[in-house]
């Protein structure tokens, strides 16, 4: 099919340039006018169900957590992104609902963490209860041109997770736009369900960036972005959703660790 990534299995070969400048222009042309405000938006209600919590602090007391999780269930928050200690006693407390998903954060946002170590988490994540996981694409290994060794670590989170929610980060600052579909792809061929653009560790997701990840995926995976902060109005993350993003991850407003920005 035209404009679809070609990449086959085994071969770790490259994608046609021919792809790549195909959905790079459709990505910008879609880019242009979520930010021009002429793109399609959700409606408000869907949008909200899209919003989800992620707390980076590594300390969390019982007395914030439970305040989080109360919100969480008030506000309506999609999902809430926590260090694997602190799980178990999220599902607890948002048991009642059971329309709040708590996602476990597995190993350093880099990617970097030997397989061993981040398959271990994902079963500790997933003897915890945890709905899903949040794990790092090696980008390492991408950038040193090692694509079978990116699905190879890819396929192995997958089997390890299981049941559950798989969510790749995909840190879209740090590529071009060859090694972001190169991504997505890996990501589709390992059976990721959702990916996410960036951590907000080296750089947030542009509007452009958030197009490339929809153009790059195909229909069954969900694709994320994260914020920098939490939006004051709703016509402030209307582009991320015009440009494709089924989902917004955001840092909890006056939760600690969490920094206003200037």
């Amino acid at each position: 099919k035209r404009g679809h990534l070609l990449l086959p299995p085994g071969k770790g070969s490259s994608l046609m340039a021919t792809d790549i400048e195909l959905l790079s222009q459709k990505a910008g042309r879609q880019a242009a006018l979520a930010e021009a405000g002429m793109a399609t938006v959700p409606h408000e209600e869907t949008m909200k169900g899209g919003i989800e919590w992620a707390v980076f602090t590594p300390f969390i007391s019982p007395e914030d957590l439970e305040s989080l999780c109360r919100r969480a269930l008030e506000k309506k928050t999609a999902g809430l992104f926590l260090p694997l200690p602190y799980v178990h006693q999220a599902l607890s407390l948002t048991s009642e609902s059971g329309n709040v998903k708590v996602f476990a954060s597995i190993a350093s946002p880099s990617g970097t963490d030997s397989d061993a170590s981040v398959c271990a988490g994902i079963l500790a994540a997933r003897e915890a209860g945890a709905s899903g996981i949040i794990a790092a694409l090696p980008v390492h290994r991408l950038k040193a041109g090692d694509k079978a060794g990116v699905r190879s670590v890819l396929e192995k989170i997958r089997d390890a997770a299981g049941p559950l929610i798989l969510s790749v980060t995909i840190e879209t600052g740090l590529m071009n736009d060859e090694e972001i579909f190169t991504a997505v792809r890996c990501a589709e061929i390992a059976r990721a369900d959702r990916v996410i653009g960036s951590s907000g560790f080296w750089g947030f997701s542009t509007i452009r960036e958030t197009a490339l990840l929809r153009c790059a995926a195909p229909d069954w995976i969900k694709v994320g972005v994260t914020i920098e902060c939490p939006f004051a109005e709703w016509k402030n993350i209307f582009p991320f959703f015009a440009a494709g993003a089924d989902f917004i991850i955001s840092a909890v407003p006056g939760f600690p660790g969490f920094k206003e920005s200037s």
